[in-house]
């Protein structure tokens, strides 16, 4: 196999494989975007439910952190926290303690006196906290919870999607080595049979892609191996013909 033929048979893998790996990239990237779009929606959505009960806990005796616990088993934790002093302290508690040190609160708490909040704690759990207000508008406490973290966007259809992806490319460069190399190759090896003086072989792989190419290289090396065997057949040359002798009339 010549350097160019070689080169020709990588291009034909090269190529679809390039085209599978930058659309694997995209595919990922986008599923990465999809994941923190889906996390962000997420924690709106928490925000705002959290910040809805914290309307209703308005009225005390209006709606129950049991109820609420019971209405969305998401939380295993929610807690109503009121200042003193400058210090936090928990009120009304149902589920699980608040995983949060009350002396040293995360940002997000002291930022929920003014909005409500969703954050992270961990892979496994989220916390929300809301502005608990009275008639007056005037801050009462928090209403401070703890949840499940939401399932995130499943993996496994992208890694389906990134399986066939490669299946493709590389059925598509075997597609190219079949209907592409495969009959170049053969055409090469005619031509260099032809130099060689072999005889050329009667049946090799061609394709649609090729005939026209193929047919002119099948011509070309037929009519060099003619042109040869003309050549080695004795008499045949003109230089070899015998020299004619014309006597002149004394």
């Amino acid at each position: 196999m010549s350097a160019p033929l070689r080169g020709l048979r990588v291009n034909c893998w090269l190529a679809p494989m390039s085209v599978a790996v930058v659309a694997g990239l995209l595919m990922a990237w986008l599923h990465a975007e999809s994941r923190e779009y889906g996390r962000i929606r997420e924690r709106e959505q928490i925000a705002a439910g959290i910040m809805a009960m914290a309307q209703l806990r308005r009225d005390a005796d209006h709606l129950a952190l049991a109820q609420w616990m019971q209405a969305d088993p998401r939380w295993h934790c929610l807690a109503e926290v009121t200042a003193n002093d400058d210090r936090l302290e928990l009120g009304e508690r149902v589920g699980s303690v608040p995983r949060f040190d009350l002396q040293s609160p995360p940002p997000e708490v002291i930022d929920a006196v003014e909005r409500a909040q969703c954050w992270e704690m961990s892979a496994e759990c989220w916390a929300a906290a809301a502005p608990v207000r009275d008639g007056q508008g005037r801050l009462r406490s928090l209403l401070y919870g703890e949840l499940t973290a939401p399932a995130p966007i499943a993996s496994a259809m992208l890694w389906w999607s990134l399986g066939a992806l490669v299946a493709i490319s590389a059925l598509l460069s075997w597609y190219l080595v079949r209907r592409i190399y495969r009959p170049v190759e053969f055409l090469e090896q005619q031509a260099r049979g032809a130099l060689d003086g072999s005889e050329p072989d009667a049946v090799g792989p061609s394709s649609p892609e090729t005939s026209a190419l193929q047919s002119s290289i099948t011509a070309l090396a037929s009519s060099y191996r003619t042109a040869n065997a003309s050549a080695a057949v004795p008499g045949t040359s003109s230089a070899s013909a015998p020299a004619s002798v014309t006597k002149e009339p004394a």
